[in-house]
């Protein structure tokens, strides 16, 4: 280890500030030489390649911190932030975890005027083409804010734990809005909290009867759809994840 020799030294310069990518750490040569196997030899991609990867979606300027690069817990980690101009702006968290074969999707936060555009599933389409050609196995997230909503209806699915939580807190919810729904409803909708097997919260978000919501609107509360309803009045944070190569997942994420 540490055989960094004059030709090397383009290679080591991947590791160096500029004004589009910083580095955090500092990037030792066990690190720099586990870089070079994992991801430089066999696929020729420099930590800032991977952050142009991670956001390929967005086609304007974008800057990068890296805040993890250890070769011996084989994890890299990096920051992406992009500006829509007047004050909103997007930020995603990655670190991709190369010893457990998964993607951490940390963090990942749009202004609220530039929601219900499409780009946080097209970033998430972004990491699971990279979890692909890096032979990476699953995607994993904690669902906070309006993600317990749409990262069913990208594909993730809660683990068991997150999965019996949150059914029992949106009892109380559905119980709530019985008077507005029809008896058939109510009764499909409970029997789905009921159920134990996570495969079910996706057919939650899909409920689409009419209810009315606390959820702030341009104007205020508004109306909204059963599912949502639910999953934002009612249930907590959950965690969970996309399996990679699941042809299901896969096609819900791409919107088949």
């Amino acid at each position: 280890m540490g055989n960094w020799g004059e030709g090397d030294r383009f290679d080591r310069g991947m590791f160096d500030s500029t004004n589009r990518i910083t580095f955090l750490v500092k990037v030792s040569d066990l690190d720099a030489e586990w870089w070079k196997s994992e991801f430089f030899d066999p696929h020729g991609l420099t930590p800032e390649m991977i952050g142009d990867r991670l956001s390929a979606s967005w086609d304007a300027d974008k800057t990068m911190q890296v805040h993890l690069l250890d070769g011996v817990s084989r994890s890299f980690g990096i920051k992406v932030h992009g500006s829509f101009g007047n004050g909103d702006y997007w930020v995603h968290d990655r670190i991709l975890d190369m010893g457990g074969q998964m993607l951490k999707a940390e963090e990942m936060f749009l202004s609220p005027d530039q929601r219900d555009q499409g780009l946080g599933r097209k970033f998430m389409q972004d990491a699971h083409r990279l979890c692909l050609d890096l032979g990476l196995d699953v995607i994993r997230l904690a669902a906070a804010d309006v993600g317990r909503y749409a990262w069913l209806r990208c594909g993730f699915l809660p683990d068991q734990g997150s999965w019996d939580t949150i059914r029992r807190a949106m009892m109380p919810k559905l119980i709530e809005l019985q008077d507005h729904l029809s008896t058939e409803t109510y009764n499909r909708a409970m029997a789905l909290l009921i159920d134990r097997n996570i495969g079910t919260a996706r057919l939650i978000a899909t409920l689409r009867d009419e209810v009315p919501s606390e959820i702030p609107g341009p104007h205020g509360a508004k109306s909204t759809t059963l599912g949502r309803a639910l999953l934002l009045e009612g249930a907590p944070q959950w965690t969970g994840m996309l399996e990679v190569r699941d042809e299901v997942s896969v096609g819900i994420l791409n919107g088949e």
